[in-house]
């Protein structure tokens, strides 16, 4: 569910300007975090297109998740794309919540 899915919340939303910080951090203005439906843990895809900054909201389902015939045995690396610190975690938080 991104942020285009709800353009009727966003578009009828004032602008609103945040601060980007020293480590390219910045702030959602809540009206955003609520229009995206957004959550602590969630993943944004983030674009720049035509002058404009874009984020969409990646669906939980959608995220990958590396299962064991998917890497390589000895090596441990997978057999197609790379492994980041954010496959990692939402590789444990699928593991997790499987197991629930």
């Amino acid at each position: 569910m991104g942020l285009e899915q709800h353009a009727e919340e966003w578009e009828n939303c004032a602008m609103s300007a945040t601060l980007v910080r020293e480590k390219r951090q910045t702030t959602l203005p809540a009206d955003v975090w609520e229009a995206a439906r957004l959550a602590p843990g969630d993943q944004v895809d983030w674009a720049f297109r035509d002058g404009v900054i874009c984020g969409k909201k990646v669906s939980r389902e959608s995220a990958e998740v590396l299962d064991i015939e998917d890497v390589d045995p000895k090596t441990l690396a997978p057999k197609e794309g790379t492994i980041t610190t954010e496959s990692i975690t939402r590789a444990i938080t699928a593991d997790r919540e499987s197991q629930r």
